[in-house]
């Protein structure tokens, strides 16, 4: 698919069929895609791109003071500013062995669950509210996973790429709760821009 961090598509899209659908408002399928799943690509028309100088205030004008707030209003996404207090790789000893294809068909791509190591961030919202004081979510970034299957003898430089520890970057944590699992987000991407002096 041409998408890229900022397009904006046109999408025909419609509820899930119940059993599946879940309830949640987010949750949203493009319009055929159990039985034409082999051009679901061609239905997403990228109409434009969000001007680059208005991405900062935009993001800013949706940030929840906590993930408690996202969770209670009944959403399952949404925006955090974080204060990042240590960001590791948690080993994985069940990582699986298969590969899956991309949505349109095409290309074979590595999912998250068939690397070795998952990559986790410790940090605080800007009101967090949570009882032991801190989250720790698991970051699902692709760029993260496609640094590591590139790199793998540099993987700590993730870190570095994001700009988690470089003070003259604002950051942001795109968070999701998982389906099966409601009360449990992570981290969905990390949007990051350069402070303006």
């Amino acid at each position: 698919m041409p998408l890229k961090r900022w397009n904006i598509v046109r999408v025909p899209v419609e509820r899930p069929v119940r059993p599946r659908f879940n309830g949640r408002r987010e949750s949203w399928k493009i319009v055929g895609s159990r039985r034409e799943w082999y051009k679901l690509s061609e239905k997403v028309e990228v109409i434009g791109r969000y001007p680059r100088e208005k991405q900062p205030k935009l993001i800013a004008s949706l940030v929840d003071g906590c993930i408690l707030d996202i969770q209670e209003s009944g959403r399952s996404l949404g925006i955090v500013r974080p204060r990042i207090l240590d960001h590791y790789f948690e080993k994985r000893e069940d990582f699986k062995q298969y590969i899956q294809k991309t949505i349109d068909g095409r290309f074979r791509i590595r999912i998250k669950d068939e690397f070795p190591v998952e990559p986790r961030i410790k940090y605080r919202c800007s009101e967090c509210r949570i009882r032991r004081g801190f989250h720790d979510q698991q970051l699902l970034e692709l760029g993260v996973y496609e640094w590591i299957r590139k790199h793998p003898d540099k993987i700590e430089q993730v870190w570095e790429n994001l700009r988690l520890d470089d003070p003259e970057y604002d950051k942001f944590f795109f968070v999701g709760n998982l389906y099966r699992y409601p009360t449990a987000f992570v981290i969905i991407s990390v949007l990051r821009f350069k402070k303006q002096f």
